[in-house]
């Protein structure tokens, strides 16, 4: 499921303004795009509810990923049923 395009939410070119941002209260398994570092975009599913950080910074845990990702680089997938 995790295959990387530049592509967005509405399949045009992403601008994550008109993307919904992942809710504080997402449950694991809500399917969403992710923005890597090098700006490609990957559709993934989150392993976690996301948490606050000691900073504060809200992260989450994505299937095919290590570590957490920060939650404000995560849209949800509108089409996602």
């Amino acid at each position: 499921m995790t295959s990387p395009t530049r592509a967005g939410c509405d399949g045009r070119s992403f601008v994550p303004r008109a993307c919904s941002s992942l809710p504080d209260d997402a449950e694991a398994g809500t399917r969403v795009f992710v923005v890597e570092d090098d700006q490609t975009i990957t559709h993934t599913i989150t392993r976690s509810k996301p948490w606050a950080l000691g900073s504060g910074h809200l992260v989450v845990q994505l299937k095919g990923k290590s570590g957490c990702y920060l939650a404000r680089r995560c849209f949800l997938d509108r089409e996602a049923p």
